[in-house]
């Protein structure tokens, strides 16, 4: 579970991470998912290592995911929006 939160506004990941509520103090919305997405990344990145090439998704990727995350909670934590123009 991950959650973050600044005044009345809160963003909280839960279930294995699929699911996020966003609250911004007076309305609160839920955005469901699956588990897919993490099952099927794994599973690439296994027969990646058993075939001896590289995973479809890259360090790269990840790092831009993360980071994309972080804007998103600066964005929350600013009411204002956050650029994604300078990722790599």
């Amino acid at each position: 579970s991950f959650q973050a939160m600044d005044g009345a506004k809160s963003i909280h990941l839960y279930n294995r991470l699929t699911e996020l509520s966003f609250s911004n103090g007076d309305n609160t919305e839920i955005f469901s998912g699956t588990e897919d997405g993490f099952l099927n990344e794994n599973r690439e990145f296994l027969s990646a290592i058993n075939e001896n090439r590289q995973p479809e998704t890259s360090a790269l990727d990840g790092l831009r995911a993360e980071m994309i995350l972080l804007r998103g909670i600066e964005s929350i934590r600013s009411g204002q929006p956050q650029s994604l123009e300078d990722l790599p």
